[in-house]
């Protein structure tokens, strides 16, 4: 069976052979988001921070590296990938509802097990405003009795948001762990305009 996400390929007239690395950002009131890349593949998208935004600075010699002057500046094909992801990502944040094609998107699918894409799969059909648990998660993904191992996966998902695990939670309405932390867990719930019951974390 073929791999998601590979409907893009740099390489073709004149592009990448696909193996450079880049990077893109994004603002948002939260502060500077991180798309990073390798060729035509995103491999990791760090959430907004104050901090990304100083370092991306601090990098640039001082000067402010705006995305639209970046990306005047990228090739064509970097162009075509970065900004609808940009886009979705910015609208996102200012508060309307984006539901990102996650499986349709040059994810680095290729890295995971198969369990992995299972996960990743039933992951990515969790829509915007809904939550479920891992238990949840193991069933839609065919594996019942792996909610543990679910878990690992979401804690090692180098796409929050795009792979929407903060909409994961533990059963009876517990937030439950995040990689980015558990405010940025409930910040992007309470984006989405998800109540829970009960907000404890751990």
């Amino acid at each position: 069976m073929a791999r998601p996400g590979r409907g893009f390929k740099p390489g073709s007239a004149g592009e990448s052979s696909g193996e450079t690395a880049w990077r893109v950002f994004y603002d948002t009131r939260f502060g500077r988001g991180i798309l990073a890349w390798r060729g035509g593949i995103l491999m990791e998208h760090k959430l907004p921070a104050p901090e990304s935004k100083k370092s991306a600075v601090a990098r640039s010699g001082g000067r402010e590296e705006p995305f639209g002057k970046m990306l005047a500046s990228s090739k064509p094909w970097q162009r075509r990938l970065a900004a609808p992801v940009v886009a979705s990502l910015e609208s996102y944040f200012a508060g309307a509802r984006v539901d990102f094609d996650a499986m349709s998107l040059p994810l680095d699918f290729d890295s995971l097990t198969n369990f992995e894409l299972d996960v990743s799969q039933a992951l990515a059909g969790v829509g915007y405003g809904n939550v479920l648990s891992y238990g949840d998660l193991a069933r839609r993904s065919g594996h019942p009795r792996a909610w543990r191992a679910v878990g690992s996966v979401m804690a090692r998902n180098p796409y929050p948001l795009i792979l929407p695990c903060h909409r994961v939670i533990r059963n009876g309405g517990k937030l439950g762990n995040f990689s980015s932390g558990a405010e940025w867990k409930q910040r992007l719930l309470n984006l989405e305009g998800v109540r829970l019951a009960c907000l404890e974390t751990g």
